[in-house]
């Protein structure tokens, strides 16, 4: 079983912290 999973989610404002990086647990909110 060789299946690829893909999503592709928009990164938005309230998911990164003030550095400008996806803040971890709004990262598995997005999956």
């Amino acid at each position: 079983m060789n299946d690829v999973f893909t999503n592709q989610v928009r990164v938005r404002f309230k998911h990164c912290d003030t550095a400008g990086i996806v803040f971890y647990p709004r990262y598995f909110e997005m999956l």
